[in-house]
């Protein structure tokens, strides 16, 4: 993605990063967005001139606008305990992997975004670039991660039976010919991920499904809708799994949220805020 895209993508996150109502709206806003923040032209003015008095006030302004521009992210709480998850995915892991790696990433993304804003303001192109790999990657991995946690349910609960999604799966049945076939198309391809990365299953605009991988914390673009994802990064079982990666991915559809995953599908999840 291209610096402006990103810039934009963020601009527009406390109000929406996937519209499962309307999907021309995420699409938009994430694979396609062209329209740049101008933070440069506040000081402008102060760029003509050398007086120490107005440096310091180029200076100043710089800060005021890091503050005031910034957008803060936040940890989205879990909708289930963290143990809610077992035996799947262990306590330990769910704490570890929330609290510290997701964390992680909103920290970094905040930071990441008060710098840009410092380097939009006094037009330093270099920083802006340097800036834009780490945005993607924190960013990426915020809005992955918020996906992911809404997007897995206790084994126990109904949601996570397949049959409490009726519509996607005829439209798997469709596409993939059978639920099983799905299943072990899905898993196959999450287990030739090489590296760190996601797989999910995705639709287009037309509501026609795909199984999509992105790597490390890219999010889905190109003018597709998640409808669940797996976090196929070490750090999401190996505490649990070590290098067993297929027991992982066996586990994992036993927690999926098919009620979440029929909602996404059927466009009547609505905004996600971040």
């Amino acid at each position: 993605m291209q610096l402006q895209q990103v810039l934009a993508l963020f601009a527009q996150l406390p109000q929406i990063v996937f519209n499962f109502t309307n999907p021309s709206e995420s699409s938009s806003a994430v694979s396609s967005l062209s329209t740049p923040i101008t933070t440069t032209t506040p000081v402008a003015s102060f760029e003509a001139s050398t007086e120490p008095e107005t440096i310091v006030q180029s200076y100043q302004l710089d800060e005021i606008m890091a503050e005031q521009c910034q957008p803060k992210y936040m940890l989205p709480a879990l909708p289930y305990k963290y143990d809610a998850l077992e035996p799947y995915i262990s306590k330990q892991i769910m704490e570890l992997h929330h609290k510290k790696h997701h964390q992680a990433y909103v920290n970094n993304l905040n930071a990441a975004l008060a710098s840009l804003v410092k380097a939009l303001a006094k037009n330093d192109i270099k920083q802006q670039i340097e800036l834009q790999q780490v945005i993607n990657f924190n960013g990426g991995g915020h809005i992955n991660h918020s996906l992911f946690w809404t997007g897995l349910c206790s084994a126990t609960s109904p949601a996570a039976s397949p049959s409490s999604a009726p519509r996607l799966q005829a439209a798997i049945q469709k596409r993939w010919g059978s639920y099983d076939t799905f299943k072990e198309t899905f898993s196959t391809t999450l287990l030739g991920i090489q590296g760190s990365g996601w797989g999910w299953l995705a639709k287009d605009g037309s509501g026609v499904l795909s199984i999509e991988t992105t790597k490390d914390q890219d999010p889905v673009t190109g003018g597709k809708l998640p409808i669940f994802g797996v976090d196929m990064w070490e750090h999401a079982y190996y505490l649990q799994y070590y290098n067993d990666k297929a027991s992982y991915v066996h586990g994992i559809w036993n927690i999926i949220n098919w009620e979440t995953a029929e909602k996404r599908f059927n466009d009547e999840a609505g905004s996600m805020k971040l």
